[in-house]
């Protein structure tokens, strides 16, 4: 169980916890780049090994938009879905670093950085707390970013429509319609230290370019000024320089711009999050969408004819604000309990596609929200209600049982004359007849729906919860 990426991890000093919680602070930078190199080729080396290994799940699978969802998320998800794939964290941070990325920061000013140690501490931090759910099959690590890593290189565009033709009409509409563009107010004395703050756009050289309920990162331009060297000696090649102007661009030049890198901006974000889409359908996921924007970007120009029972199921369970047993169960219990009883967790899947099946029709969302808190009620607190009633009825008849296998003991010693063997013969043969009925009992209690959630209950008491 697990994945081939753990097998790599697990031996790493990276895994290690006295130093990933100090930042690696003895650790030279180039000791740290060397294992994140080495980290980086051994993933490539097995990318395939690692998605056939989800193929070979035969599950409801999540692919995740997200970077790294909660693990309250994941836990909450993991009462219904089968297997979650996202992005290795870790794995993003071994991009090697480009030429020109060093070159412009520095003509920016921007200090360049080969090791974040704060943010490959917290990635490790965040894959080591899900190894229960790594090794339960249930999470599975994949370095989705790989397929996104830039050439090296500037590529050189050109458009006679300033490419407003990037994306049909309607996509346009709907990207102008989430677009938030403004001049970007550099607050600090260096660029490393800035804060950013948004102006209304006017005339400047740099802008950002940011989306209404998307994730927290935008495109960031500077408009720089180029100018031609001497040409070069090499045949088909030509040599440029580049500026940037103390004065701001007219207000012409400015706007044109402005709508190119709009454009762009749009065009790009259409084809990851395209991209990212077709990538879970090869691996027969469905796709978690990273954002509201998002989410409305698919349900409204790609909308499906059909929303399944399981896709609906996954969203209302998804979107519940917390479940109500969610906080007194722990992890690596959760995990222990899916694989032991594998039964009994398809059971309460399919309970919970019962319930929520006829919710995919309701359009109102306080109705929905009723709706679901009656269907949970009925599954938390009644059925697992149930379950207890039926153990206190167990525990009794299991008390009266040992008391009449106690009573025939003692009647086969006065009746043997206090002989020995004869009475531990009653004994064990009484005992038998006794077992019979608490398992079908046990049997019984295994069939309820709320099964599932009533073992992850009673295990997780046995420990301390952290998460």
């Amino acid at each position: 169980m697990g994945t081939v990426i753990f097998d790599f991890l697990v031996d790493s000093f990276l895994f290690k916890d006295s130093l990933f919680k100090s930042r690696y602070k003895n650790i030279p930078d180039k000791e740290i780049l060397n294992e994140l190199s080495k980290y980086r080729q051994f993933c490539i080396k097995h990318l395939g090994k690692v998605q056939q290994e989800i193929k070979e799940n035969d599950s409801l699978r999540i692919f995740s938009g997200m970077e790294m969802p909660t693990i309250a998320l994941l836990k909450q998800s993991a009462f219904y879905v089968g297997q979650y794939i996202i992005d290795d964290p870790i794995f993003k941070l071994t991009s090697p670093s480009r030429d020109v990325d060093k070159v412009v920061n520095e003509f920016l000013k921007i200090e360049n950085q080969d090791l974040d140690r704060e943010r490959l501490s917290n990635a490790v931090f965040y894959m080591k707390n899900l190894t229960p759910m790594v090794m339960a099959n249930y999470v599975k690590f994949l370095p989705v970013s790989y397929l996104f890593e830039p050439s090296e290189g500037i590529p050189i565009l050109a458009s006679d429509c300033g490419f407003s033709d990037s994306l049909p009409e309607p996509l346009i509409e709907f990207f102008t319609k989430n677009a938030i563009i403004g001049s970007v107010d550099i607050v600090g004395s260096s660029r490393n230290s800035r804060h950013i703050n948004l102006k209304a756009p006017k005339p400047c050289r740099e802008i950002m370019i940011q989306f209404k309920n998307h994730v927290n990162t935008g495109y960031g331009y500077v408009l720089l000024e180029i100018i031609p060297f001497q040409e070069s000696q090499v045949e088909d090649q030509s040599e440029w320089g580049m500026y940037l102007p103390s004065e701001a661009p007219n207000l012409e030049e400015f706007e044109a711009w402005v709508n190119q890198s709009f454009y762009l901006s749009s065009k790009n974000l259409y084809q990851k999050v395209l991209q990212k889409n077709i990538f879970a359908t090869e691996l027969g996921a469905y796709y978690l969408s990273e954002s509201q924007f998002v989410f409305d970007l698919l349900s409204q120009h790609f909308p499906l004819k059909e929303i399944s029972i399981k896709q609906s199921t996954t969203n209302i369970l998804m979107n519940i604000d917390k479940l109500p047993f969610l906080e007194k169960i722990d992890i690596s219990t959760l995990m222990s309990v899916r694989m032991e009883y594998g039964d009994e967790f398809q059971n309460f899947r399919l309970n919970l596609e019962k319930h929520f099946r006829e919710f995919r029709l309701i359009k109102s969302p306080d109705e929905l929200k009723v709706k679901v808190d009656n269907a949970l009620h009925e599954i938390y607190d009644v059925q697992v209600s149930q379950i207890n009633s039926r153990l206190k009825q167990i525990k009794r008849t299991a008390l009266i049982t040992d008391s009449i296998i106690l009573l025939g003991s003692l009647i086969g010693t006065f009746q043997t004359g206090g002989g020995s063997i004869p009475a531990l013969a009653g004994i064990a043969a009484t005992a038998v007849r006794g077992a019979k009925p608490f398992f079908e009992y046990e049997n019984q209690i295994r069939q309820n729906p709320a099964f599932f959630i009533w073992k992850a209950l009673d295990e997780s008491k046995k420990f301390t919860w952290a998460d």
